[in-house]
């Protein structure tokens, strides 16, 4: 944030002032223009809204813009803006007609310059609702309007089962299946789908972290199991090929959304300055977008063929620091190998049992090299870390694994021997 601030304050400085040469007939540069962009989407499924807003610079010579926006790609945080959100289908909102957004009302750990939040459960939002958006700073005065999006229905369909979205989790067999997702709408003009792994102890960082999600002008999307997850840049993450988007041995959480109007256009529109202005606006003032969607998330539980004869169910007891311990694993290896230059193969599993520190029900991952396992079973200790994230312990299992008999693992904590699990193919 700092380094665009800088970038932004230095652009400044160098476009007013003296011209190019000492000559008083040399031309001068005008200031750049400054443009406020607004970015929100309300949700009625979200217990507190927010908005952003930013002031993009305008005017830099010799280059190339590209991006959702117009201008440079030079933004920086619109801190001391009044900013409301008004019910126009609700003149007796409890919430009052117009909502304040305040920096200073998120959540603690998310509060950040340019980010606005209304007060948790306002304003109020309804299918069918117009809510009128109204940022003014300085002479500069934004405004835009969104009908609620929303729907009679909503669900997922996969190997002949299909549940309501909320509702009860769906196992997904990604060698065989194809999700079905689909929506009955009131409102609305497209249909979203996100996918995101639910890792076994959900922090700040991972909640934020990667996912992937859809979206088309219809009703209903499909995804097949086998789809590779190109959305992400695995090349940052040093791997040669994208990743599977549904392993097998890992729980998974989709979102269904139907979308606005405004947020579709936001969705298939792009800035390129060579062939021309190509995002649609629908803020009167100001750039960006003020939309809506209903949402809601369900569980994947997804499996796959067992094909490999270390895939499968064990049973795995033990002792683990002086306490009994008793868990049903269902591992499954990863299509796609994060190690292929080393020989190793990954796996998943869904561990569900009594662990150290109570019951268990989740999944891990781990490395096959030959027969030789190496996992990690981590668990919440119900304590906070000083940075505000879950305290989570996080025990070491290696050894041989047989795919026909009983084997003995170790378990490690902090590189020191705390208990053995016997581990039996069932």
């Amino acid at each position: 944030m700092i380094g665009r601030v800088t970038l932004a304050f230095t652009l400044g400085l160098l476009s007013v002032g003296c011209g190019f040469g000492d000559s008083p007939t040399d031309p001068t540069v005008d200031p750049p223009e400054t443009i406020v962009v607004v970015q929100g989407v309300m949700r009625a499924d979200q217990p507190q809204q927010w908005i952003l807003v930013e002031r993009t610079f305008n005017g830099t010579i010799g280059e190339i813009a590209t991006g959702l926006l117009p201008g440079s790609g030079v933004a920086v945080p619109l801190e001391g803006a009044d900013v409301t959100i008004e019910n126009l289908s609700f003149p007796t909102d409890p919430c009052g007609t117009n909502v304040t957004l305040l920096e200073s009302a998120g959540p603690t750990d998310r509060l950040q310059p340019g980010a606005y939040w209304a007060p948790i459960g306002c304003p109020t939002i309804r299918a069918g609702d117009t809510l009128a958006l109204r940022v003014a700073s300085g002479d500069d005065v934004v405004t835009g309007r969104t009908i609620v999006p929303g729907t009679n229905s909503m669900t997922l369909a996969a190997g002949g089962q299909t549940v309501a979205v909320p509702g009860p989790g769906l196992e997904f067999n990604r060698d065989a299946d194809t999700l079905l997702a689909s929506v009955d709408p009131n409102g609305g003009r497209a249909l979203i789908v996100e996918i995101r792994e639910r890792p076994a102890v959900e922090t700040l960082d991972q909640i934020a972290a990667a996912s992937s999600f859809f979206w088309a002008d219809a009703t209903e999307l499909t995804l097949p199991g086998d789809l590779l997850d190109v959305l992400q840049n695995f090349e940052d993450l040093g791997e040669e090929d994208p990743r599977d988007l549904f392993n097998a041995g890992r729980l998974h959480s989709a979102t269904l959304a139907y979308a606005d109007q405004n947020f579709y256009d936001q969705l298939r529109s792009f800035n390129l300055e060579i062939t021309g202005r190509g995002f649609i606006n629908n803020l009167e003032g100001g750039w960006g977008y003020f939309g809506s969607m209903t949402a809601a998330e369900t569980e994947l539980r997804v499996i796959g063929d067992v094909d490999d004869s270390r895939e499968g169910v064990y049973r795995a007891v033990g002792m683990v620091e002086g306490v009994a311990v008793a868990l049903d694993w269902e591992l499954y290896l990863n299509r796609v190998s994060e190690d292929p230059v080393g020989g190793a193969t990954t796996f998943s599993t869904f561990l569900v049992g009594d662990w150290v520190l109570g019951f268990y029900d989740s999944w891990t991952t781990g490395v096959f090299s030959g027969t030789t396992l190496e996992t990690f079973i981590e668990q919440p200790t119900g304590g906070v870390t000083p940075e505000g994230q879950p305290e989570v312990r996080r025990w070491q299992i290696i050894g041989v694994l047989s795919p026909t008999g009983s084997t003995t693992l170790r378990v490690l904590l902090d590189s020191t021997d705390v208990g053995t699990l016997t581990v039996t193919k069932q």
